[in-house]
């Protein structure tokens, strides 16, 4: 496995204008060489950061899953269609590939109340189910796009009972933030190189 992704990590630490097909690379080559970490209701699961436990990121996820079983049957059922694995990584966003998989940032995982977990599950199989539907995500379409996202994740929330409406609003609120201009990318992309330079270089060179 570290044979396969070792060029890939580092021309993604160097180049910030193929991050997200890097990323989709990097994914699609771990799932497939990883054996993984655990299996959490049939969907593997591959840890890549040492912040967050095996155990504490199962656990939260089968938390999530079983909530979302129990009082929110439709958005459950999108999940199990289209989440085919979940990477656990040491990037400091979520974000899914459009080809079934789901990163979920390590640091993140490791803080989050349920509701986070639950929210986040939701959100990012919302953006596979519409890449299944064969809408690209174009820069003029994310705002819309992740408009959708967040009203399902926030709408996923106040059916299970872990917000209220009002506190929904607010979140809906303070999640219609513009992550997705071209300016908030590029600040991810710097970033994300910053960290896997920081995190896997001294990891390849003793390979």
């Amino acid at each position: 496995m570290a044979k396969a992704i070792r060029p890939m990590i580092r021309q993604l630490c160097r180049n910030g204008t193929t991050v997200s097909m890097r990323i989709r690379g990097l994914l699609n080559a771990a799932s497939v060489r990883i054996a993984p970490s655990s299996m959490v209701n049939g969907i593997p699961v591959v840890v890549l950061d040492s912040v967050v436990s095996v155990s504490e990121v199962t656990q939260k996820l089968a938390t999530a899953f079983e909530t979302l079983a129990a009082f929110d049957q439709r958005r459950y059922r999108i999940i199990r269609a289209h989440v085919k694995r979940v990477l656990v990584w040491p990037g400091h966003y979520d974000a899914s590939d459009g080809l079934g998989g789901v990163l979920l940032s390590a640091e993140r995982l490791r803080d989050a109340m349920l509701a986070d977990t639950v929210g986040t599950l939701v959100h990012e199989a919302t953006h596979l189910r519409i890449a299944n539907f064969g809408v690209s995500y174009r820069s003029n379409r994310r705002e819309r796009i992740e408009r959708l996202c967040v009203d399902e994740q926030v709408l996923s929330l106040i059916q299970c009972g872990l917000v209220d409406l009002a506190v929904g609003d607010r979140l809906r609120e303070s999640l219609h933030k513009s992550w997705w201009t071209a300016e908030a990318q590029a600040d991810d992309r710097a970033e994300l190189r910053r960290r896997l330079a920081a995190i896997l270089l001294p990891w390849i060179s003793k390979r």
